[in-house]
């Protein structure tokens, strides 16, 4: 099974566009979150807000996060190996990658979306979950760093910048 798709593939629907925005809301949120020691009263309001939006109910739901439903091309790199693959899902805390073959439990994976826009992410995760035979080859991955390569996210000391 192949799931290629390419940035060239990929027109830029509103979908995918609402796409992208979840996952710059989800990982600026993650951003945030591993800087929460050292924010301003300003980026400190910001990760309230996008908290709100994104924490699950804890009474109904057995994540912490909100799992968003997305389809974006991304490119996943295990043991150097690349693939390319769909990311079907995202909250702050992980992603569900449908891929052409499989990857194995406990395998540490770069993601990598690069977008029409120019901008680029780069996400490394662990693999916790692998589809089982009659499903869609695919990996639900524990996020373990975010890595904004986007000019916008980053300035010369590695805070956010607007």
């Amino acid at each position: 099974m192949t799931l290629a798709m390419s940035v060239e593939d990929w027109d830029d629907t509103s979908e995918r566009a609402d796409d992208l925005r979840i996952v710059r809301l989800c990982y600026k949120y993650a951003l945030l979150r591993s800087r929460a020691a050292t924010l301003t009263a300003d980026e400190l309001e910001e990760m309230k807000t996008l908290e709100d939006l994104l924490v699950g109910d804890p009474r109904h739901a057995r994540r912490a996060f909100r799992r968003i439903t997305t389809l974006l091309p991304a490119s996943i790199r295990s043991d150097g190996e690349p693939r390319h693959g769909l990311l079907l899902n995202v909250s702050p805390a992980g992603m569900y990658v449908a891929l052409g073959s499989p990857l194995h439990r406990g395998a540490v994976v770069d993601v990598e979306l690069n977008c029409p826009d120019g901008d680029s992410y780069v996400f490394t995760g662990v693999v916790r979950h692998v589809a089982r035979d009659g499903q869609l080859p695919g990996a639900g991955l524990s996020l373990t760093r975010a890595a904004f390569l986007a000019p916008r996210y980053h300035n010369n000391d590695n805070s956010p910048s607007a």
